[in-house]
């Protein structure tokens, strides 16, 4: 038992009070907004990562397409939202936005990732400073300790937009699309090879695969859906692009071959949960019409790892 005039317990009263200080001393000050801007389409986001070796700050690109406004440039790219969350890149070398949302990084981890930054929202006419605000990594803010919507919320209060405020995620969701779809009987015998490659596409368009946000990339744009990248395929000048993490749900984008977004939906498949899609195979695209056969492979015995296939025809009218 520690007396409460002892030196021990002197030590540790001081040692509460420091951890106190350092805790306000991290803690976001509340955001400062001298002035909003409305009907407000696009914003330039910049990262001064000077203090910080990374990319990316605290409201990374992820976050600038989740605040769901209609385009966004950030290192000489041209982010534009084409639905769904998904967005179009392009090469930018003049930008049509009026205001400039600059993060500064000002405190890292031993990782060099920011920690702590201070988040600007400039008017490109004249240099004024609309509002400012700091954002702390993993600081509870509305009961979420995620910084990043943090961001997003404070942005969207400065810059108020016409995108509606209620899409979590681009200007519009995925449509539900009436598809008909045909299944044929799981067949007892090896599964389909992994699709890694676009199908019958030309060798200008490939897939990058990274960790968090593959892409399709073609001759001066990249295409990154919402949903993690699985499928691509190629008819009459056309792209087709599908998306989603489980089996049963498909996202399809259709693209021209020099990046034109044309249509989306959203199929639902009855298929299992450990179902894994292989590949697609005879992709016609007709106008809006999709037909595909989609290959599956499904787990039917996970001790044995035993597996079975099946083919799935679907013909679905896009948005």
């Amino acid at each position: 038992m520690i007396r409460p005039n002892s030196p021990r317990f002197r030590i540790l009263i001081a040692a509460l009070f420091s951890g106190l200080l350092c805790s306000c001393r991290d803690a976001p000050l509340p955001p400062r907004i001298e002035k909003a801007a409305t009907d407000v389409k696009g914003f330039d986001l910049v990262f001064d990562g000077s203090a910080a070796p990374t990319a990316f700050g605290l409201f990374e690109v992820g976050y600038a397409i989740k605040a769901n406004y209609g385009y966004f440039t950030y290192r000489g790219k041209l982010y534009s939202s084409v639905g769904g969350g998904s967005a179009l890149i392009r090469p930018v070398t003049s930008s049509p936005a009026a205001f400039t949302v600059r993060e500064t990084a000002q405190a890292t981890d031993e990782h060099g990732n920011a920690t702590k930054s201070l988040l600007q929202i400039l008017d490109k006419n004249n240099g004024q400073e609309l509002a400012r605000r700091v954002l702390v990594a993993h600081a509870v803010e509305d009961g979420t300790g995620w910084t990043g919507d943090h961001a997003v919320k404070f942005v969207r209060e400065v810059l108020k937009s016409p995108q509606a405020p209620g899409r979590p995620w681009g200007v519009a969701d995925y449509r539900p699309t009436v598809a008909q779809i045909q299944l044929s009987e799981p067949l007892t015998s090896s599964p389909y090879p992994r699709q890694v490659e676009p199908e019958h596409c030309p060798e200008t368009l490939r897939i990058e695969r990274r960790r968090h946000s593959s892409t399709i990339r073609g001759e001066g744009f990249e295409f990154l859906p919402y949903h993690p990248l699985n499928l691509v395929a190629c008819d009459s000048g056309r792209v087709l692009v599908t998306s989603g993490v489980y089996a049963s749900d498909f996202y399809f984008d259709a693209l021209t071959l020099d990046g034109e977004h044309i249509s989306q939906g959203h199929v639902r498949l009855p298929l299992p949960l450990e179902a894994r899609w292989a590949a697609l195979k005879e992709v016609s695209l007709d106008g809006r019409t999709v037909r595909a056969t989609l290959l599956v492979n499904q787990q039917a015995d996970f001790k044995s790892a035993v597996s079975a296939h099946r083919l799935v025809q679907i013909q679905a009218l896009l948005e």
